[in-house]
């Protein structure tokens, strides 16, 4: 099994939550790997910590990523940290392996 996907767990209502890390500020929104010490998918958005907005662009990133609406994702906890579960609930487990096995690991 690969490391990253400690990060991710489906919950008892069949909804995939990932463990993230956020940085943001960024020149681009991406997938940054994975940090095995914190279990946390490293993202980063060009947006700044201010009214939300990283926030909001974290959301609309993961949903594009993963080819949902963005009304499908949301942060669990982590709101006002860099470190955050996020929710995605139209999006199969496998799907989401996949996806960022192909980003983290290019497979």
């Amino acid at each position: 099994m690969s490391d990253f996907k400690q990060a991710i767990s489906i919950d008892s209502n069949n909804h995939v939550n990932i463990l993230v890390e956020v940085q943001t500020g960024s020149l681009k929104d991406a997938v940054g790997g994975y940090n095995k010490w914190r279990n946390r998918i490293l993202f980063s958005v060009t947006s700044n910590p201010i009214k939300g907005e990283a926030n909001k662009s974290l959301l609309f990133y993961i949903s594009n990523l993963f080819g949902c609406n963005s009304n499908d994702v949301s942060i669990v906890y982590g709101f006002t940290s860099r470190q955050k579960k996020v929710q995605i609930r139209t999006v199969s487990f496998n799907h989401i392996i996949k996806t960022l096995e192909y980003i983290l690991e290019g497979e």
